[in-house]
């Protein structure tokens, strides 16, 4: 997981999301799959106290929610863990 949830504006818009790949082993990125449950990394660490990054630090889901919409086959369900969270909800 290379991103952090304070990278998370970089990615608002669609065009930039290529950029949230992950080098992933062939037979985990090449795989169609029915369903891929997401529940990490954490995005609730606790709270970071310095200004530039508000108020959680954990690096957040967003990057793991597009991979798995990369690899869920056409009808395919995605489950993503604490979705109620306004980063998570945005991806």
């Amino acid at each position: 997981h290379t991103k952090n949830w304070f990278d998370d504006d970089k990615y608002v818009d669609k065009a930039s999301w290529k950029q949230l790949e992950m080098d992933l082993p062939p037979a985990v990125r090449n795989k169609a799959w029915d369903v891929i449950l997401v529940d990490a990394p954490l995005g609730h660490r606790g709270m970071d106290r310095t200004p530039q990054r508000g108020k959680w630090y954990g690096p957040g889901r967003f990057q793991s929610i597009y991979m798995a919409s990369l690899m869920t086959k056409p009808g395919g369900l995605i489950i993503v863990d604490d979705c109620e969270r306004p980063l998570e909800a945005r991806y």
